[in-house]
């Protein structure tokens, strides 16, 4: 129980260091005191709280003590604490601020595109929780049409399924320029970024119908990009696992050691490939999720260098699981969960070597072996993959023999 000394009390007192130690005449209650100018800083004795409501002055009589007034006792404000905004999925539910980001409400522009370049081009834009739009396949960027030409460092969100990004359903006049001659690529994509070091974070992006095939994100000729906690809904409709029928959720063109965090890329039963990486060098892919691509893969690596990292990458429900061609280099595949995909587990083609492959733990279901379709043929060309480069470990034992069928 807290005790408080009433007014008026009387004190008989003791000099002990810089304190004076007051005894209460009428009870048991001990407070020590400190004597400065009259006013006198109480600690009490239950609680060990400071309070300085307390005046010590001397007492008219001979004595000797002091009386100790308590003008106002009231317990002191604490100080409010300010509890950080909730989170999941790995972000923030709130519009981000802070140092190097400009909020997208601040800026100004006549289109998505004009608005976000309109910031420093150092700063990452913050989305607030709120779906942002924009039309038609409007902004020539690299060789391609893009809905969205990014050219800052960066979006991000305050949170996957808050801020949402999609072009406004049939508002494209460009079907005349989906390809239809075999072989021909599709270039038309729904946002498209160039600069090296690009953050994107945090935020939905969602296919819309356009009346024909087109592709999600565009990384044209980036260094060191930075993909996390996104999801990819509807953005590669397409209808065969080679071009102009093959579309991409997300292409890395010529890029060089992009990384790709808990992404999730949902094909809807529309999608051809879901991550792709073509003609670039190495790239790193943790707790990936890519589902329901039926016309080709949950990830295809195409002409490719370097070392490629997957890690905890899902592919589930696709036409092909991993698809490699022309991968010169070493690819490391670690607790992958290949499940229902139609085709294959693992496509693989290289008429310019061999690709080196390590799998390790896979995820598969009961009694499932890793379906490896290693193809006569690259581009016309003979295969020139050695088998005895693809291995599965498990646990550490090499279970290459018992874990690979080819098909």
């Amino acid at each position: 129980m807290r005790q408080i000394v009433s007014a008026q009390s009387s004190f008989s007192w003791h000099h002990i260091s810089a304190f004076t130690l007051l005894f209460v005449a009428v009870g048991t209650v001990v407070v020590m005191v400190s004597r400065a100018s009259g006013s006198v800083a109480a600690i009490e004795p239950e609680t060990g709280t400071l309070s300085n409501c307390a005046v010590a002055s001397a007492n008219a009589d001979a004595s000797g003590g002091h009386v100790v007034t308590f003008s106002t006792c009231a317990t002191p404000t604490p100080v409010p604490t300010v509890s950080p905004p909730p989170s999941a999925n790995g972000c923030i539910l709130a519009e981000p601020i802070g140092s190097g980001i400009t909020a997208y409400s601040s800026l100004s522009g006549s289109t998505f595109s004009a608005r976000s370049n309109s910031a420093p081009t150092a700063n990452t834009v913050s989305l607030a929780a709120t779906t942002h739009s924009f039309s038609d396949f409007t902004d020539a960027v690299a060789g391609v049409q893009a809905g969205a030409s990014i050219t800052g460092s960066g979006l991000v969100g305050s949170g996957t399924d808050r801020s949402i990004i999609q072009m406004t359903p049939s508002s494209s006049t460009k079907a005349a320029s989906v390809p239809t001659g075999a072989g021909t690529t599709n270039q038309l994509y729904l946002m498209a970024f160039t600069k090296s070091g690009v953050r994107l974070d945090c935020f939905t992006l969602a296919g819309t119908n356009q009346g024909h095939l087109y592709n999600g994100i565009r990384l044209s000729q980036v260094t060191g990009a930075v993909m996390s906690n996104l999801k990819l809904i509807g953005t590669s409709p397409g209808n065969s696992y080679i071009p102009p029928g093959e579309t991409f959720a997300i292409n890395d063109y010529r890029g060089t050691n992009n990384t790709y965090t808990n992404v999730e890329i949902d094909g809807q039963g529309t999608g051809a490939t879901a991550f792709g990486s073509n003609s670039s060098t190495g790239g790193v892919w943790t707790d990936d999720y890519a589902h329901d691509h039926p016309y080709s893969a949950g990830i295809a690596l195409w002409q490719m260098s370097g070392t490629m990292t997957l890690t905890r990458f899902k592919s589930v429900n696709n036409r092909v699981g991993i698809n490699l061609e022309r991968v010169n280099g070493t690819v490391n595949i670690t607790q992958p969960t290949l499940i229902g995909n139609t085709a294959h587990d693992l496509f693989i083609g290289n008429d310019q070597g061999s690709t080196k492959v390590n799998i390790y733990d896979p995820i598969l279901s009961p009694g499932q072996k890793i379906r490896v379709h290693n193809a006569g043929l690259e581009q016309g060309n003979p295969n020139l993959q050695v088998l005895s480069d693809i291995k599965v470990f498990v646990n550490g034992v090499d279970t290459t023999a018992s874990m690979i069928v080819y098909n």
